[in-house]
């Protein structure tokens, strides 16, 4: 984890060297959509090589429908609230 952080950190001080270098920031951008999409095929192919999952994937599925429809109820309600406490500071 220690070198998980450490290299978000880094990443985020060469990310403020190079802000002002257009063509830089837009090679990172595009490597790393590229590499979001190689991380989530890697991940459909560890899916799809395990037995165990494939048995699984209708009732992994229902679950996995109803933890995104309840983060996506809390993130809404985490957002008005917010919101409401943000615009009733402003109005004062």
């Amino acid at each position: 984890m220690l070198e998980i952080c450490a290299l978000l950190i880094a990443g985020v001080g060469i990310g403020w060297l190079i802000r002002r270098r257009r063509s830089w920031v837009r090679a990172s951008e595009r490597l790393m959509t590229g590499f979001v999409y190689l991380m989530l095929f890697l991940l459909g192919l560890g899916v799809g090589a395990d037995p165990e999952m494939i048995r699984n994937i209708r009732t992994l599925g229902l679950q996995a429908f109803g933890i995104a429809l309840f983060a996506l109820a809390g993130s809404i309600a985490a957002g008005l609230i917010c919101s409401r406490v943000v615009f009733r500071r402003h109005e004062r």
